[in-house]
C-alpha cells in the first residue's frame, strides 16, 4: 500500500510538472504578439483551404490573444478532468499526452 502511494506522488508531482510547462508555452505566441502587435496586419489569415489559400481572417486582437486563450481554456478543462478522474485506471497513456501536449503545440 505505501508503494502505491509514492506512486501516486511521484505521478501527481509529474502531471504539475508537464502543467506548468505546457501552460509555459501558451505564453511563446502570447509575448511574440505583443512584441510584434504593431508591425502586423489589422487582419490576419486563421484559416487555409486544401492549396494552402486563406479563406478565413480574424481581428489582429482576436488572432494573437483569442485563439490561445480560448485555446488555454480547452487545455486546461481537458488535464483538469484527467487529472481528477475518480477511476484513475481508464486513461490510455496517449490521451494523457495528446490531452497535455496538443493545445499547446496548436498555439
Amino acid at each position: 500500500m505505501k508503494n502505491n502511494s509514492v506512486y501516486e506522488t511521484n505521478q501527481k508531482k509529474k502531471i504539475d510538472t508537464q502543467f506548468i510547462i505546457s501552460i509555459c508555452l501558451f505564453i511563446v505566441p502570447i509575448i511574440l504578439g505583443i512584441v510584434y502587435y504593431g508591425d502586423l496586419p489589422s487582419r490576419m489569415a486563421v484559416h487555409f483551404d486544401s492549396n494552402n489559400v486563406a479563406n478565413g481572417f480574424a481581428p489582429k486582437w482576436f488572432a494573437l490573444f483569442g485563439i490561445p486563450a480560448i485555446l488555454l481554456a480547452v487545455h486546461c478543462i481537458c488535464v483538469l478532468s484527467i487529472k481528477h478522474d475518480p477511476k484513475k485506471q481508464g486513461q490510455p497513456k496517449v490521451m494523457k499526452l495528446t490531452a497535455f501536449w496538443l493545445c499547446p503545440i496548436i498555439a
